[in-house]
């Protein structure tokens, strides 16, 4: 499957007997964080036992700010982040989970994916004017994840500007795309090709 996409850079992973993420893999990461600004952990990731421990130890060690997102919002990871910088973006199924292990500091900073969609850094909530039905399909809060983990790659030092300007990102490139193709008969992965010109047009008509 990676073959299929020649600019992703990608490192294997030893499995468990189902197909999960073993904890023999946990040195492999450890020993590539230092090279890395920023680390998103948890699409795609599944709930094995064993997965999920790998998680938690990645986390307890991580070196950088971190974005916690699908299958790493449990309680006991958010724990393991704890004194930790990091995004996490939950929409609100996930939020019921972590509710109870998540409090407010200008350490984290909460995305609560919906309509709208609220951003929360220590006491002061944002609301996001972007974005709409269209983002409310499988894989968009994938997509959410990457980009605001790559901006804070790129600004590993503001965690609230990483997250906003994923979010605002995101949101401006489901409303052109709902402009264009309506918000009904639409895909999660038409949301790439409107990446740029969301770009374009925050540069351009926004800022």
């Amino acid at each position: 499957y990676a073959a299929k996409f020649p600019e992703a850079m990608w490192v294997g992973w030893p499995e468990t007997s189902t197909g999960g993420l073993a904890t023999a893999g946990i040195k492999l990461l450890l020993e590539k964080l230092p090279r890395a600004t920023a680390l998103v952990i948890g699409p795609g990731l599944g709930t094995e036992p064993e997965t999920l421990a790998a998680v938690q130890e990645i986390v307890r060690a991580a070196p950088v700010p971190l974005l916690l997102d699908a299958d790493a919002l449990r309680p006991e990871i958010i724990a393991a982040a704890r004194g930790k910088r990091f995004i996490c973006t939950p929409h609100a199924g996930e939020w019921q989970r972590i509710a109870g292990a998540l409090s407010p500091d200008e350490n984290s900073v909460l995305v609560l994916k919906g309509s709208p969609t609220r951003l929360r850094s220590g006491g002061t909530v944002y609301h996001s004017c972007f974005g709409g039905p269209v983002l409310a399909r499988g894989g968009s809060g994938d997509l959410l994840a990457g980009l605001a983990g790559g901006l804070l790659a790129q600004a590993p030092d503001d965690l609230l500007l990483a997250a906003g300007r994923g979010v605002v990102w995101h949101g401006l490139a489901a409303d052109l795309l709902a402009r264009d193709k309506g918000q009904v008969a639409v895909q999660t992965t038409q949301l790439l090709d409107y990446l740029q010109p969301a770009l374009h047009h925050a540069a351009h008509e926004i800022l």
